[in-house]
């Protein structure tokens, strides 16, 4: 493999774009684009064979080219390079540093003296932007074993052409003259697109500017005027003066907008369905004090676990009956307390139940002392510690065991309400409450009549007096709870009677998967919408109006 014999064997005399292949020019040609990296010439064959060998030990062959392949891309690479460099030296270094197809165009031209001394001389434009054209088309053609007959149709496709231009023309008209276009055909609105002219004037004239066209207005505070603010989207002139130490600014311009109007009406909420089942209720938030009479007086205490040490808990003894306190004496209870604050830990609810903001803990003791309107009391606060009467032990549970064979409800296990169900959401539109309650029927469909009575359960369980259907208001608590006339409904009818068919096991187990529910209650309503967001932006200030009802 000798260089010498590709030297002879080519006929290097010839010249390519002006370029002469003699010995120097080919190593120059061939010199090894990779480190460890060498060109042998194949005196066989007129081949350049590229190998990457390292200790003299061949590695692998990187290409494999004749002679003419290799000869016709040196020979392009060089035309390329010299065309690049004759287009750099033609366009010029002015052109090239805009980036964009249209140069500057500088104004040569020279105004008359009164115009150019108001402007100036001279001037130059920046045009920029984008044209673009697409072309897009499609067929829908139908086989002739469904075609109409009636209707020739083509192969060739319907053609659709979508055009989007930007322009965007800056620069100076004289000395003293801004221009400022900028143009989109695919804006929303005419006032996506701006137009404005600036003149702005020597430090020693009275105009020291006027703008044109789109414009804004910022109003400071002053000590003769309160008014003040921003207002964008005019379109007019306005000018800055100065005479003296007087700085005088004028405007006269319009607020540039598009009207439109929406409609939206009050039950333009959303629908919201859902199931509940029967042992669903809110359970350690409401509870009845175990008084008949009226209350006029109550303070609910609350039991801390692990007290703080030096915070100011209360120390009070609980009793089933703070006035007989052999009542039930085992289940007398000793804790630290704390008293809520009625309005906002709890609700007082004449003639004598309560409703807790936040349920109360599975293992904490709730305590009440109260007043009846007789004047009978139920604890005693100025005791130390408190006497109180005990509404929820700390154990929930609900049964008591007097013996190893004997039980009885335990004597607070009645004072949870248990006919109190969520409704899931709040902004709930009262007159769109849709009540249904179901019964499954094993092996059958399920059904909203009990087959005893023939009457709805709605209507069954005291929700629906009227017969209409619908449940009474009444039985819906600040749009947010659905409560029952009785206090175990699924247990006893508002009559005191059992419901024929009971579901009493969720009223004393605490383990609901134990046991299988018989019924579910089906709740549908609408919910107002408390803010409504307009389909618009850049809203001019002050520019909307709201109307209610017909006007």
């Amino acid at each position: 493999m000798q260089k010498a014999y590709l030297s002879s064997l080519l006929v290097l005399s010839s010249s390519v774009f002006g370029v002469t292949f003699d010995t120097i020019t080919l190593d120059k040609m061939l010199r090894p684009p990779v480190s460890g990296t060498r060109i042998e010439y194949s005196t066989l064959y007129p081949m350049v064979v590229t190998e990457h060998r390292k200790n003299g030990v061949l590695l692998t062959i990187l290409d494999i080219k004749t002679v003419d392949q290799m000869l016709d891309e040196w020979a392009n690479e060089k035309l390329k390079k010299h065309w690049i460099k004759k287009v750099k030296e033609a366009v010029g270094p002015a052109a090239r540093g805009t980036g964009g197809l249209i140069p500057v165009i500088e104004i040569p031209v020279k105004f008359p003296r009164p115009i150019a001394g108001i402007f100036g001389e001279g001037g130059r434009l920046e045009i920029g932007g984008s044209q673009s054209i697409t072309f897009g088309g499609s067929k829908n053609y139908t086989v002739e074993a469904v075609a109409d007959p009636n209707v020739r149709q083509t192969w060739f496709p319907d053609l659709k052409m979508e055009q989007h231009l930007r322009v965007n023309v800056k620069g100076t008209v004289g000395e003293k003259l801004s221009v400022d276009v900028e143009h989109d055909s695919k804006a929303q609105s005419d006032i996506k697109n701006r137009i404005r002219l600036a003149y702005t004037g020597r430090e020693d004239e009275i105009v020291q500017k006027v703008e044109a066209g789109d414009i804004s207005l910022s109003l400071p505070s002053t000590q003769y005027s309160s008014v003040s603010g921003s207002h964008k989207g005019l379109f007019g002139i306005k000018t800055f003066s100065q005479v003296g130490p007087l700085n005088i600014t004028t405007i006269a311009s319009k607020e540039q907008g598009e009207a439109s109007s929406e409609i939206y009406k009050g039950y333009g909420g959303r629908v919201e369905s859902l199931a509940v089942e029967d042992y669903r209720y809110l359970q350690r938030r409401f509870y009845w004090m175990g008084e008949e009479e009226e209350i006029v007086d109550v303070e609910v205490f609350r039991e801390v676990k692990n007290p703080t040490e030096g915070a100011s808990y209360i120390r009070a003894n609980t009793w089933i009956d703070p006035t007989d306190t052999s009542y039930y004496s085992e289940l007398s209870y000793e804790a630290y307390f704390e008293q809520l604050e009625r309005g906002e830990d709890y609700i007082f609810n004449p003639p004598n139940w309560i409703e807790l903001a936040h349920q109360v803990g599975e293992a904490q003791a709730l305590a009440v002392y109260y007043k009846t309107e007789s004047g009978t009391e139920m604890g005693d606060t100025a005791s130390s510690p408190l006497q109180l009467k005990l509404i929820k032990p700390d154990d929930r549970k609900p049964w008591h065991y007097i013996d190893d064979t004997t039980r009885v409800v335990h004597p607070t296990w009645e004072y949870e309400m248990k006919n109190f169900y969520n409704l899931g959401s709040e902004n709930i539109i009262d007159t769109s409450i849709s009540v249904t309650i179901w019964k499954k029927v094993p092996g059958a469909s399920d059904t909203e009549v009990d087959e005893n009575s023939n009457k709805p359960f709605l209507q069954l369980f005291g929700l629906d007096l009227n017969g209409d259907g619908r449940v009474d208001e009444r039985w819906v608590q600040r749009s947010r709870y659905l409560t029952f006339p009785s206090p175990q409904p699924f247990f006893y009818l508002p009559s005191g009677e059992r419901l024929p068919d009971p579901d009493s096991a969720i009223y004393y187990e605490t383990n609901f998967n134990q046991i299988t529910h018989k019924y579910y209650i089906v709740i549908e309503y609408q919910t107002s919408q408390p803010r409504i967001s307009l389909p618009r932006m850049n809203i001019i200030e002050e520019s909307e109006a709201v109307k209610v009802g017909e006007e």
